[in-house]
């Protein structure tokens, strides 16, 4: 590398989560970015649209939002867990 080329870092700007061997135009296919607008960066995660009759939508997190954010979406996926073990053992 030259003396006037900054070192390069390459980073990791987008994700795309879909359901496993379906195409990237699927209905529940989810777009995580990394984005900044001139105040910080935060990751951005949006839904392409579920059913005919709704709309995309996306939410913003900031870091430092993350932890919290993360630590209730983990206990509520957690109590669905356990909702749907206790449905299927009273059957």
């Amino acid at each position: 590398m030259s003396d006037s080329t900054p070192e390069q870092n390459p980073r990791l700007l987008h994700s795309t989560v879909c359901p496993k061997r379906d195409p990237l135009f699927h209905n529940l296919i989810t777009l995580i970015t990394l984005e900044d607008l001139g105040s910080g960066e935060y990751v951005n995660i949006k839904q392409s649209e579920v059913s005919s009759e709704s709309e995309s939508s996306s939410i913003q997190i900031h870091p430092d939002q993350w932890p919290s954010i993360r630590k209730s979406v983990d206990q509520m996926v957690r109590e669905i867990h356990i909702a749907k073990t206790e449905i299927y053992q009273n059957k």
